[in-house]
């Protein structure tokens, strides 16, 4: 019987597990180390056969994952069986073995308790076995007949009673549908399931998209319920993706054949007659097809990673050997993505299969964009750093103190310009300078002070240069939080960074200064020219890279079984989409949007606009140049950026959807339809959806019919 999915693995070590046997076991476990056949090894062998298969045993820990009561049972015995080898041999402290033999025993009393629960799922088997009556399957996709919102089924349960009398009405559209409960009914239950003139009256239990309930203003904390008859299906294919942080604890993945969420094993335990309609059977999907192409897009994406991280890695190699923090642990992450060490402990056991071969993609996009965003992230605050760092008055390591709340810090960091958008924020209304052109500072906060100042610790806090003083050397002794500090020198009242932060701030580095800004810059290069190949293989054929190109990148897209999944290859394409050849012009892209951040808006559209006189065709610059024209309120100027940027790139769906938003706005719902349904034509987990889903209950509500379209793009 299946526990929870949610239920962490068990993570074992020392004294727990006998230090000497856990060394031992490791060893017999690793084929081809074990030279000998002897009756230990063979006893080894014998109790590691008590382990789920997917278990990931070291000679320092062991984790396992645990699903079922069996392996709870089963790992008892092992832990019992690899204890006894040793302690027959004598050598441990009897308070040791005492205090496992005490583990033992909780273990079993735990699995007592758990006795309840498992025969409430037993007998929740049994009792959904009948689905009579009982419209809509686990994992289906369902909406609310009056509050729009969408949701997937999670769970149902039902009771013979009157049908409750609804009187539909739409908050989104404010038209009334006609909806007779009995005729509801009677259209959709057979005779047999009535029973002295009553129906069934079934309750269900649903998990709310997000950006739905946002927009009905409905709380999504948990689940939340509705009775049948408020609920109709959703038929519609670019509906049926919805984002939720509870739906993958519920199910294993959304099936993108049948168009519905394929139950986790303890829902099909629960609801074993439950089966997801084929929903999407209009797209004529052929499902061994699309698994082949999906499988040959996965590989030539892992083969392109490797071989990017290949090319980063030989600019490190061919680098001056000097000793550096950044150096080392780029070197160390991209030699993991060549040998395909993409996955952690995590990963290894939350699944007793080996991950698809597009599962796999997804690990390795994401280690090599975690390399990327770093590599960029660290230049760009670099480059900035430079231009800026004779405005800083407080450098890293300085002890300031607020001149309003009084409360003492550390200076961890800097931006030469807001982050974000603070013209609201408290403390700053006195100033009278430009908010937008003044530093701000990253500050670690003295516990103490905070709490005085606010009525509790704030341990990190983001102030305004014009609000900080130097503090007095006799102040300097404050209570931070250590941890917070784990790879800076501290020396008395004395805070050194590490050699990253340093270099992020354009701080000396000393003797390799100079050694890490060159290797940097070669990685950034590389970095560059390998993604303008994915990008575009024809115009920088010296690039490319073993034939990765965007198509493969879009397919996994559109094939993507999770939100999540799908969010590392939508951020995937459009970090390539930034990329330029001039990388002053890729670094102004990014000057562009964080003072977008920070809300100067006109600063940002000059800064794009300056990109476009160099280049018409950086088709990046066109969107946002499109997003800032939305943002001020000009929709005739965005509309034509936005046609622009699609001129030059047709597959921009950030574009299309911002299009879509445009016309939604000027209340042009079909236009403002089309773009939304070709933007998630490109990206099906778009957030976009819930904008279509409103269109298409105002074109309804006016008496509109759309013509859908799904002949490309």
């Amino acid at each position: 019987m299946p526990f929870d999915p949610a239920l962490p693995p068990l993570t074992l070590k020392a004294p727990i597990i006998n230090a000497s046997s856990l060394k031992k076991l490791a060893t017999c476990t690793k084929s081809g180390e074990c030279l000998t056949d002897s009756e230990e090894i063979r006893n080894f062998r014998r109790i590691s056969q008590l382990l789920p298969r997917n278990s990931v045993v070291d000679s320092l820990k062991l984790v396992i994952p645990i699903e079922k009561a069996a392996h709870v049972q089963n790992v008892t015995r092992f832990v019992y069986r690899l204890n006894m080898i040793d302690s027959e041999e004598g050598g441990e402290d009897d308070s040791v073995i005492k205090s496992r033999i005490s583990l033992g025993f909780e273990v079993t009393r735990s699995l007592n308790q758990l006795n309840g629960l498992l025969e409430k799922r037993k007998e929740a088997r049994l009792r959904n076995r009948d689905r009579k009556g009982v419209l809509f399957n686990i994992g289906q996709v369902v909406q609310h007949k009056t509050g729009r919102w969408r949701a997937v089924v999670v769970g149902w349960k039902k009771a013979t009673a009157e049908p409750p009398i609804i009187a539909a009405k739409t908050s989104l559209t404010q038209k009334n549908y006609k909806t007779n409960a009995d005729e509801f009914h009677s259209q959709n239950l057979e005779e047999e399931d009535r029973q002295d003139g009553k129906v069934p009256h079934v309750e269900y239990i649903l998990h709310i998209d997000e950006s739905d309930a946002s927009i009905a203003r409905v709380r999504i904390d948990g689940s939340a319920t509705a009775q049948q008859n408020e609920l109709e299906p959703v038929h519609d294919l670019d509906l049926l993706r919805l984002r939720n942080p509870f739906i993958p604890h519920a199910f294993e993945k959304f099936d993108c054949n049948k168009g519905g969420y394929v139950p986790s094993h303890v829902l099909g335990f629960e609801y074993p007659l439950d089966n997801v309609m084929g929903v999407a059977e209009s797209l004529g999907r052929n499902e061994a097809e699309t698994m082949v192409n999906l499988h040959m897009s996965a590989k030539l994406v892992i083969e392109g990673i490797k071989h990017i991280s290949f090319s980063l890695k030989s600019e490190i190699a061919n680098a001056t050997n000097v000793e550096s923090q950044i150096i080392t642990e780029l070197d160390e992450k991209l030699e993991a993505i060549i040998k395909g060490n993409v996955l952690n402990v995590a990963d290894l056991v939350s699944s007793s299969i080996p991950p698809s071969s597009a599962k796999l993609a997804i690990h390795y996009l994401l280690a090599f964009m975690n390399v990327t965003y770093r590599v960029m992230e660290i230049m760009w605050q670099r480059k900035t750093a430079k231009q800026n760092i004779h405005r800083i008055k407080f450098p890293l390591g300085t002890v300031v103190k607020h001149k309003r709340y009084n409360f003492r810090g550390i200076v961890v960091g800097w931006d030469p310009y807001p982050k974000t958008d603070v013209s609201r924020w408290d403390g700053l209304q006195e100033i009278d300078k430009n908010i937008n052109e003044i530093p701000f500072y990253h500050i670690l906060a003295d516990r103490n002070d905070t709490a005085k100042a606010f009525g509790q610790e704030r341990h990190f806090r983001y102030v305004c240069e014009e609000n900080l003083e130097n503090c007095l050397e006799k102040e300097k002794d404050i209570d931070i939080i250590m941890d917070a500090m784990d790879d800076w020198m501290i020396q008395d009242t004395s805070y050194t960074p590490p050699e990253e932060i340093k270099f992020r701030h354009a701080e000396s580095l000393g003797e390799n200064e100079e050694f890490v800004d060159l290797c940097m810059q070669k990685i950034t290069d590389a970095l560059l020219r390998s993604l303008l190949g994915v990008r575009d293989a024809t115009k920088y054929q010296e690039s490319s890279t073993v034939q990765l190109s965007m198509d493969h990148l879009f397919h996994l897209l559109q094939n993507a079984d999770n939100s999540d999944d799908a969010f590392v290859i939508e951020e995937t394409i459009k970090e390539i989409w930034k990329m330029h050849e001039n990388i002053d012009l890729r670094w102004k892209l990014d000057d562009g949007t964080a003072a977008l951040m920070r809300g100067d808006k006109r600063t940002s559209l000059s800064i794009f606009d300056s990109i476009i006189e160099k280049d018409e065709k950086c088709f990046e610059a066109w969107n946002k140049k499109a997003t800032c024209h939305y943002l001020l309120g000009d929709m005739t100027k965005s509309i034509e950026a936005a046609k622009t940027c699609i001129e030059y790139n047709p597959r921009h769906f950030q574009c299309l959807s911002g299009s879509g938003l445009v016309y939604y706005d000027i209340s042009q719902y079909k236009k403002s339809t089309e773009f939304f349904r070709k933007s998630l034509q490109l990206n099906p987990w778009s957030r976009i959806s819930s904008r279509l889903s409103v269109c298409l209950d105002t074109l309804k509500g006016f008496g509109i019919d759309e013509e859908v379209k799904r002949d490309g793009i």
